[in-house]
């Protein structure tokens, strides 16, 4: 499959774009923008056209990749979505992608825009966002286990072993809420 002349005739326009871009279909990369190239560092164009766009995904993401480009050929109009892309010496670089269906092709072509993920704004935002829950929960379940075993050792002299069935529940549960905590970080 190439490039409709329809779309030849915007790559003048797609690459003036300070955002990187790509046309892609589920085979493979037909074009890119330079400023794809200078994201993933690589030499050239020619180096990333021919290439599946799954084969420069890292490979925990290469499953929510593959899930979406079905989406788009299932008729969904836009997709995106945080991705760890690589670059040509493979390391890693966070990107957020929105794509759609470039309309009017006989073959469904699909474009999308790619950027680091420190430089869209909403996803900066979010990012930040869970940052900030994470540290305002983990400080209130330090606050709530440290007060919670002052509450133990003052009641550990009263007899009444169904304290220490409540207490051991509350610690389990703390426990468990850090260790959520963790695999969110």
């Amino acid at each position: 499959m190439s490039l409709e002349s329809s779309y030849r005739d915007l790559i003048p326009l797609f690459d003036v774009f300070n955002e990187a871009m790509l046309i892609y279909d589920s085979e493979q990369i037909h074009w890119v923008n330079d400023a794809l190239v200078v994201l993933l560092e690589y030499n050239s164009m020619e180096e990333i056209i021919g290439k599946n766009i799954i084969s420069f995904l890292h490979p925990e993401s290469q499953q929510e990749g593959t899930h979406q480009l079905k989406r788009l050929y299932q008729g969904v109009k836009r997709t995106g979505g945080i991705y760890t892309a690589l670059k040509k010496n493979r390391t890693p670089v966070s990107v957020v992608s929105r794509g759609t269906q470039l309309p009017g092709t006989d073959e469904t072509l699909l474009i999308s825009i790619v950027r680091p993920v420190e430089e869209d704004p909403v996803e900066e935002g979010r990012i930040w966002s869970d940052f900030k829950f994470k540290h305002e929960v983990s400080t209130s379940i330090t606050v709530i286990k440290g007060y919670t075993e002052l509450i133990q050792k003052r009641v550990e002299s009263h007899e009444g072993s169904e304290l220490g069935k409540w207490f051991k529940t509350i610690f389990e549960n703390i426990e468990r809420i850090e260790k959520i905590l963790l695999e969110l970080t």
